[in-house]
């Protein structure tokens, strides 16, 4: 069953008022009066969905209550035109692809009876929601309806269920809900099934309204076939914060949403981009990728999607900010044994090696460098989609390299050529290289020199070639993260 709702005003929402009081109508309607934009021209409610995430907290928990809960959901279709229904059948007068250029999400309602904890599964477009993300990590997420075959552009969340799941719990599944719709090696997992892998033991019964630890959160990405990094920070020292935050950019820059852990507020939120500054920070010395943002964006299961977590708490209606987080869980992909850390020292000993000394680094107070986790195959496409800027030399020696599956970038920049999305001194490193490696790189270049390291020589000393000057700085990588 299928309803068409023309959105005019935000007094629209109300209609959804029928639904019926399992699904808290009147909290909804308030939260999508006062979150979402006028960008919003029109709802598809689609009624009796059964939605997977649902089902599997309702076979394993809901239908074992002694209350009655309704086995169907509804799901909620936005978009941004107001299309033309016609007759019972509810019939588009529209291409697909004209439906897909004005498609903005969907957010499914359970009907679990507890107010705000009613949304479920929910992938929208930013342009939809009135929070102004920046750049975020995001994927298509496929949808069926009456025919068509769309795809919600976002990142996954939805409310904790306060019972089946919490805070944590929600966190997690976000976060391996993105991993499964994007990479095809990772296994989709349930809400239940999140739940579940946080124990160790089935002892026959499940309590995961008291939370979990950041341990139990490593235990479920270590089930899930990932491979966890905590990074802890001590909160008393200044300079452990700023090295704390150049690590947390990093692998946000990676395209890795992270899993955030605030002890003084006793809950945890995905991060999943950040905005940063219109300008270059005017502060003396060599700046950071960190150095530049603003304000992380989080997935809370408190909100919908893509809150502002600024440097300072309190702001956009949330009382806690940046600096009340204090551990962080990186679940990263096989492959990566290089930490951000050890990449950071690298990134700061180049400029200043008497070995690298003879490449064009911007002077030490106008340097800004970036540093993050790609792939050696996104590497080369970005190569590929810009050849023109680079030496054919150079282009023919990267395409034939035979790098791993995973590596670090550092990029390093005058503050003017960061604020034009350019770099002039890039350099590949092997994210499966050793601590210890004297040469942990692949490839190391400027506009006027390349080194080539011979990864199967540890310690052998680069081949040189000089290359045709570049005619202007390097465009910057950004691939891993979608601006909005």
């Amino acid at each position: 069953m299928y309803e068409w709702i023309l959105i005019n005003s935000a007094s629209d929402f109300t209609a959804l008022e029928k639904l019926g009081e399992q699904y808290k109508p009147t909290e909804l309607i308030q939260e999508l009066s006062t979150s979402l934009t006028q960008s919003v021209k029109g709802v598809l409610v689609e009624k009796m969905y059964v939605d997977k995430d649902y089902r599997s907290t309702y076979y394993n928990f809901y239908a074992m209550k002694g209350a009655r809960y309704n086995r169907e959901c509804v799901r909620l279709h936005f978009f941004s035109e107001p299309l033309d229904f016609q007759g019972a059948a509810l019939g588009f007068s529209v291409p697909e692809a004209q439906l897909q250029a004005c498609y903005l999400g969907f957010m499914v309602i359970r009907p679990t009876n507890i107010e705000y904890t009613t949304i479920g599964r929910t992938v929208l477009h930013p342009k939809a929601l009135t929070t102004k993300p920046g750049r975020i990590i995001s994927s298509k997420h496929v949808v069926h309806i009456l025919g068509y075959k769309l795809r919600a552009n976002g990142f996954p969340s939805m409310n904790q269920h306060t019972d089946i799941s919490v805070c944590a719990h929600t966190a997690c599944w976000s976060i391996l809900r993105h991993n499964s719709n994007r990479y095809r090696q990772y296994t989709e997992f349930l809400t239940h099934d999140v739940t579940r892998m946080a124990n160790i033991q089935d002892t026959g019964g499940l309590y995961p309204s008291e939370g979990l630890s950041v341990s139990d959160a490593e235990m479920v990405f270590r089930n899930a076939g990932l491979y966890p990094l905590t990074i802890a920070r001590n909160v008393a020292n200044d300079d452990e914060k700023e090295n704390f935050f150049r690590e947390v950019h990093a692998y946000l820059e990676s395209g890795f949403p992270l899993y955030a852990h605030m002890s003084s507020q006793e809950h945890a939120i995905v991060l999943v981009g950040h905005q940063s500054v219109q300008d270059v920070v005017a502060a003396p010395g060599v700046l950071y990728g960190w150095d530049q943002v603003r304000s992380f964006v989080g997935i809370d299961d408190n909100y919908l999607p893509y809150v502002n977590v600024e440097r300072i708490a309190a702001v956009d209606g949330l009382d806690y900010g940046i600096d009340d987080i204090d551990v962080v869980v990186v679940p990263l992909p096989h492959k990566v044994f290089y930490s951000a850390n050890v990449v950071h020292r690298l990134a700061e000993d180049l400029p200043t090696s008497a070995s690298s000394s003879s490449f064009q680094f911007p002077e030490p107070d106008d340097t800004v460098v970036r540093y993050f986790i790609t792939t050696s195959s996104a590497f080369k496409a970005f190569i590929r989609g810009n050849v023109s800027e680079f030496d054919p030399g150079l282009v023919e020696s990267i395409m034939g390299m035979p790098m791993a599956q995973f590596v670090w970038m550092i990029e390093y920049a005058s503050r003017e050529e960061w604020s034009n999305e350019k770099v002039s001194v890039r350099v590949v490193v092997d994210a499966t290289a050793s601590l210890y490696d004297t040469f942990p790189m692949w490839v190391m270049f400027d506009s006027k020199k390349v080194w080539i390291f011979d990864r199967n020589e540890l310690g052998a000393e680069p081949e040189e070639a000089l290359l045709e000057p570049a005619k202007l700085p390097y465009s910057k990588m950004s691939t891993n993260l979608m601006s909005y």
